[in-house]
């Protein structure tokens, strides 16, 4: 699968802006972010970014505005002649137009479905066709990512 590069921009982890570059296929679903870290010394920190996230919001260059979603680091890379460090992040789902600096958690809605049994009907003689009748209740809940 093939991951077009989107653009160049930055996004915040930890009270800290970071720039960074961002691939993603919409139609095949493949996101690719890449974190770039300017180092003091020479060699970065592994440590500077986590190996997972629940979420990660940024903003591209064009202005386009992204929160990324269950992020896992796929490798890290000391760029010792730019004096930095390049993270990449395979991210599960991208939200498209949603992502501002400082927004500490983001909600989310989803509806529980669950089917209560009303009726079951007898095979009679003449019609050996039964049937159920299935009463569908909805149940909204609430997920806070932070």
């Amino acid at each position: 699968m093939e991951i077009p590069y989107r653009g160049s921009g930055k996004v915040y982890y930890a009270d800290k802006e970071y720039q960074c570059d961002l691939y993603y296929n919409e139609k095949q679903g493949g996101i690719i972010l890449k974190i770039n870290v300017k180092n003091k010394n020479r060699i970065g920190s592994f440590l500077e970014v986590p190996l997972e996230m629940p979420h990660l919001c940024g903003q591209l260059d064009s202005g386009f505005k992204f929160t990324l979603l269950d992020l896992r680091r796929l490798s890290m890379e000391d760029m010792i002649s730019y004096s930095k460090t390049v993270f990449t992040f395979d991210a599960s789902y991208i939200l498209c137009g949603i992502g501002e600096k400082g927004q500490a958690e983001q909600t989310f809605y989803k509806a529980h479905y669950t089917l209560s049994l009303i009726h079951i009907s007898e095979p009679t003689r003449q019609a050996e066709i039964s049937y159920a009748v299935f009463c569908l209740k909805k149940k909204k809940t609430t997920k806070k990512i932070k």
